[in-house]
């Protein structure tokens, strides 16, 4: 009907990042953007934290990062 599809609160949470990553460039051609949650750290923050959910949450935040919608086209 013309009104811009995001896919909300995508996150690593239940898959790997790269089922994630599949989504995201699966679903690219229908949708205008998604929309994750942030934990309020860098990237560099997350790392000195130390443990696995940091590690988990700097790699996601690197991956969004690096992949972003124009690197999709």
């Amino acid at each position: 009907v013309g009104k811009p599809i995001v896919i909300e609160e995508i996150f690593p949470l239940h898959c790997g990042l790269e089922e994630a990553d599949e989504f995201i460039k699966s679903s690219a051609k229908f949708t205008d953007g998604w929309i994750s949650f942030y934990w309020g750290k860098t990237i560099d923050e997350s790392e000195q934290q130390g443990d696995l959910k940091a590690a988990i949450i700097a790699k996601w935040l690197r991956y969004l990062r690096d992949n972003r919608p124009s690197e999709l086209e």
